[in-house]
């Protein structure tokens, strides 16, 4: 007998959406993202990469995700109030770009 699994599909939060317009429109990343698992990625303009967990809870920034370490609470919570300040309609979320597989 063949069992089907169920699998569901994670999706970025709004606080991590709202991180990735702060990092974005604070120049500190450029404007493309992608999904890495459960993970939202986006190019340093410094080098290495920020990683936004999908739920927002944490942000790293490091050149892989395995080497990236947290950054600062308050860092991120900032953040997040940028990108949630320059977001005045849902289509001005940063979209979805590319689709990383393994």
């Amino acid at each position: 007998m063949v069992r089907k699994v169920q699998t569901t599909t994670m999706r970025p939060t709004n606080l991590a959406h709202a991180i990735a317009a702060g990092l974005i429109g604070s120049g500190r990343a450029e404007s493309r993202e992608c999904h890495a698992g459960d993970v939202l990625r986006l190019e340093c303009r410094r080098g290495g990469y920020y990683w936004v967990a999908f739920s927002g809870a944490e942000l790293l920034h490091g050149p892989t995700l395995r080497d990236a370490e947290p950054l600062q609470s308050t860092f991120v919570a900032a953040m997040a109030a940028a990108g949630l300040a320059t977001r005045n309609s849902p289509s001005s979320r940063p979209r979805v770009r590319q689709e990383l597989t393994d």
